[in-house]
């Protein structure tokens, strides 16, 4: 069994009210969050007032989670690289140039992509140059379907066994209550980080995920060593976090309606003359005013960081439900507008 954890709980009475933002502001469980939001200028200052038990869950949970994981990331590497082979493989039958231009390029990756779809299902191309490629590439594809559909298996019995698994963890009842995001979605994020509830505040899961901010730089790949060990950035986990974030914004609920108003921020502070792009404005039904007028293609930039902060809060959530510091850790639309200006 694991053995207790103590965690502290803040000082009500050294409290900002400005920074009441670590909950979300609601009708319900004001002491709760009364005593949770502490801090100046975004440091969260935690005082003792009393301690209370805190139960993980059992670390050998936490650790076949991380192998599923693990497995599961290895799986959908071999995959994909196999579907890149196919890919480059119809590429040569479509007669790929080396001397082709950037925009050449893009085209003729677009048509090896759909093209192997069409050998993939069976179907026969419309075009004639399509048809021909298709013939030439047609057993190349077969096999390299044939074998990614044992991958596919194996894939799909341990995505299985994470959903069960992450049905036991302690933030089973947000992922219920959260529109867009799953129990698959919350497995590999325990995969990637491990118990969430050992991480001494949301800042250090932020950082694990890929998305803090040090000596006033956003973690990123660098060719500097020093950098690199001190940003401790890891691709696949910043990936897996940031499908969770873009899945969230795929459905409408509370952190979609977070991301508009803080989607309108950005675009705000990007000012009139930034470089515009069409970009979730449809997906996600909504526009930027401006000037009086509406706008549905966003910087791509601003759109970045809308996404980055709807996963901040997101992790920030899980860490709450996680330690059961409070049971509410929804957020409606009359609170969204205060947080999304923080």
């Amino acid at each position: 069994m694991s053995k207790p954890l103590i965690i502290e709980k803040p000082n009500i009475e050294s409290r900002d009210p400005k920074r009441m933002l670590i909950m979300p502001p609601t009708t319900e469980n004001r002491s709760d969050r009364a005593e949770l939001n502490s801090g100046v200028a975004g440091q969260r200052r935690f005082t003792t007032v009393h301690k209370i038990e805190y139960r993980g869950p059992a670390p050998e949970l936490i650790h076949t989670i991380m192998e599923l994981q693990a497995a599961r990331a290895m799986l959908m590497r071999s995959q994909l690289r196999l579907q890149n082979q196919a890919a480059a493989y119809v590429r040569r039958c479509l007669g790929f140039d080396v001397n082709a231009t950037e925009k050449e390029r893009a085209k003729l990756k677009k048509e090896s992509t759909a093209l192997v779809k069409i050998i993939e299902a069976g179907e026969t191309p419309k075009s004639d140059d399509h048809k021909a490629a298709a013939e030439a590439a047609a057993a190349m594809v077969s096999v390299l379907q044939v074998a990614r559909q044992p991958m596919e298996e194996m894939r799909k019995k341990l995505e299985k066994r994470l959903i069960e698994l992450a049905k036991t963890l302690p933030p089973a009842a947000f992922v219920e209550s959260t529109p867009g995001f799953s129990y698959l979605g919350l497995a590999t994020i325990v995969g990637e980080c491990g118990d969430i509830g050992g991480y001494r505040n949301p800042s250090c899961l932020w950082k694990r995920m890929g998305l803090g901010c040090i000596n006033g730089e956003a973690q990123q790949r660098t060719t500097d060593a020093e950098k690199a060990i001190l940003f401790g950035y890891n691709p696949r986990r910043r990936s897996v976090i940031w499908m969770a974030g873009y899945s969230l914004l795929m459905q409408e609920g509370p952190y979609r309606d977070l991301y508009r108003h803080r989607l309108a921020r950005e675009v705000e502070k990007a000012g009139p003359d930034h470089a515009t792009i069409r970009y979730l404005g449809k997906k996600i039904r909504t526009s930027v005013k401006r000037a009086g007028e509406e706008y549905d293609s966003f910087s791509i930039h601003a759109c970045r960081r809308a996404q980055r902060y709807v996963e901040k809060r997101l992790l920030l959530h899980l860490w709450l439900a996680w330690k059961g510091i409070s049971a509410r850790t929804k957020i409606n639309l009359n609170s969204v507008k205060r947080i999304a200006d923080e």
